[in-house]
């Protein structure tokens, strides 16, 4: 077969390939800001840039509205109302963003109208959004695209609040939880698209094992026909839970990403993060890669070492039942 040069080395078929990397929390605002306002505007990006750029779909959940009034960051304003200015933009369309999620209950810290002005930053450089939006109608709507072949629909929603975060029927916002729609939604997009991507704004927990509430609701959404779920609130990274489900492949569920851009330099689990790389062929899931990193500087993830990558994923897995 060699000689004949008839072998096939690989059945392996590019075009029916979809590279989906989901991150977790981004907050250019605070210590993060100011470190790119020193060091420059993409320097955040720079050492993920490797593992993100091979992404057919880039997604993020940035919690910070841009405001043409954000002010001049300053590291020692411990603020928990947060603001991005317009030119930190740059940072995201640097590292190739196609996607983000609204989910955050900070997206309306400097108002509606910060918000809206981020939804035509974001219509501007081409970058779609889903789980928030100008309006309820817009915030719960799905997101849906397709690679190669593959059809892929986005949805996410906001459980904890605060209020002002949520959508209305006239302002902008993220969108609220609503177990009843998403119990006729979630079914409808697995029927029309190969793979369902949902993600969570959950509560908040510095921890790496998943309460049992967060993952009751994330079980029941892989049940309703998400096929990966994602917590899109964790600052501290959390564990993983697969959920079987008749006659389909399990549900992948990651309660908890940790940090992409923020400056949580405190305790080593808001340092720690991942970056989930979800292959898609031929309409299905057919693996997850786990990019781990840490974080330095206040602004910057960089790459785990061997041993630390060892370490962390010992912990996550222990802390995932495993």
């Amino acid at each position: 077969l060699m000689a004949a040069q008839t072998w096939q080395p690989t059945n392996r078929d590019a075009t029916k390939m979809t590279r989906i990397v989901l991150t977790g929390v981004t907050a250019m605002s605070r210590a993060t800001a100011y470190k790119m306002e020193t060091l420059g505007i993409t320097k955040p990006g720079e050492l993920i840039l490797p593992f993100v750029q091979d992404a057919q779909i880039l997604h993020t959940s940035n919690e910070v509205a841009f405001s043409e009034n954000c002010p001049t960051p300053d590291p020692f304003i411990d603020s928990t109302v947060f603001c991005s200015a317009d030119k930190y933009m740059e940072l995201l369309t640097y590292i190739g963003l196609d996607v983000v999620e609204l989910t955050g209950n900070h997206v309306n810290d400097y108002g509606v109208g910060a918000l809206r002005h981020s939804l035509d930053l974001y219509d501007a450089a081409g970058i779609a959004h889903f789980g928030g939006g100008r309006n309820f109608d817009d915030a719960r709507q799905a997101w849906t695209t397709e690679n190669n072949g593959n059809t892929i629909a986005f949805i996410g929603c906001n459980v904890p609040g605060p209020f002002k975060a949520w959508a209305t029927t006239e302002d902008p916002g993220a969108a609220q939880c609503d177990e009843a729609y998403l119990a006729e939604e979630l079914p409808r997009l697995a029927a029309e698209n190969d793979v369902v991507i949902m993600t969570v704004q959950q509560w908040e927990f510095y921890r790496y094992q998943a309460g049992l509430e967060q993952i009751g609701q994330f079980t029941t959404y892989a049940e309703m026909g998400a096929d990966v779920v994602i917590g899109s609130q964790a600052h501290q990274p959390q564990g993983f839970t697969f959920v079987p489900r008749a006659g389909q492949q399990p549900s992948f569920l990651h309660h908890g990403l940790g940090n992409l851009f923020f400056d949580q330099m405190q305790a080593i689990g808001t340092r720690q993060m991942f970056m989930d790389k979800i292959i898609v062929y031929d309409g299905r899931v057919i693996s997850v890669e786990l990019f781990t990193g840490l974080l330095e500087d206040y602004c910057c993830a960089r790459p785990m070492t061997a041993d630390e990558r060892i370490e962390f994923l010992t912990t996550i897995f222990a802390a995932s039942g495993w």
